[in-house]
């Protein structure tokens, strides 16, 4: 091995977003999903499976920071996104 499995790395994009999200990495399509507002609050995304990516799409939110969730093989990697 060479220590990845452990450590599944996602490229997400763009960023800053408006209404869509791109997470392109080897176990995206096995991974779920969450988006947070700042205030810690839940918000409604729809996840599409590609091929080697999953498209995260979304509408109506507030402009400002969110946090992305990813958990993956039981791991939770967090990403800050901006939503414009």
């Amino acid at each position: 091995g060479n220590g990845q499995e452990n450590h599944p790395e996602f490229i997400v994009f763009p960023n800053p977003a408006k209404n869509n999200l791109v997470v392109s990495g080897i176990d995206a399509q096995a991974a779920a999903y969450q988006l947070f507002s700042i205030e810690g609050n839940e918000v409604a995304i729809t996840s599409t499976s590609g091929f080697d990516e999953v498209l995260l799409t979304f509408s109506g939110l507030t402009k400002g920071s969110y946090t992305l969730l990813i958990t993956a093989n039981g791991q939770r990697l967090y990403k800050s996104i901006i939503i414009i």
